[in-house]
């Protein structure tokens, strides 16, 4: 009975050892997401400047296990061409990925391509390097967007 117990305990112990381990040290994939901001906007001078955060949920299964983020930002609104710039944490539940973003797209078409770098991570994250390009489009009247990302990541711990 006691080696039985210490046999489920040492399986208990390693089983997120060993999938640390599993995941790849580098690589390159697709993930598509829903997005939804909330934002606070002001008129100044035939502008709208605004600020807001961006919560969103990768639908797909990927190798880094990513599932949601947490995006503030801030934007301006100058005839039809919205700029915005932002940072972003992404988590698989554990540990982050943090990203600094950035895109320019005529509003009038509802379709974002933006630029998206590493800038560090935490825990098994943790001095990860690479970049997650996207593709934004808006949906809805209340905020929210489809996107999909590029990832492209290498570990270096």
């Amino acid at each position: 009975m006691l080696v039985r117990s210490v046999l489920i305990v040492t399986i208990t112990l390693a089983t997120p050892t060993l999938a640390a381990e599993q995941m790849a040290k580098s690589g390159s994939f697709i993930t598509a997401s829903g997005f939804k901001g909330i934002e606070q906007a002001q008129q100044i001078g035939g502008h709208t400047l605004s600020h807001g955060v961006v919560y969103g949920i990768v639908t797909e299964d990927n190798p880094l296990h990513i599932k949601t983020a947490n995006c503030p930002y801030i934007s301006e609104v100058s005839a039809d061409t919205v700029s915005l710039v932002g940072k972003c944490a992404w988590t698989d539940g554990e540990d982050h990925i943090f990203t600094d973003w950035n895109t320019t797209f005529l509003a009038s078409k509802g379709l974002a391509n933006g630029a998206q770098t590493f800038t560090g991570g935490s825990g098994k994250f943790s001095g990860i390097q690479g970049s997650n390009p996207f593709q934004c489009q808006l949906v809805g009247k209340e905020g929210q967007f489809l996107c999909t990302q590029n990832w492209t990541y290498q570990l270096t711990n």
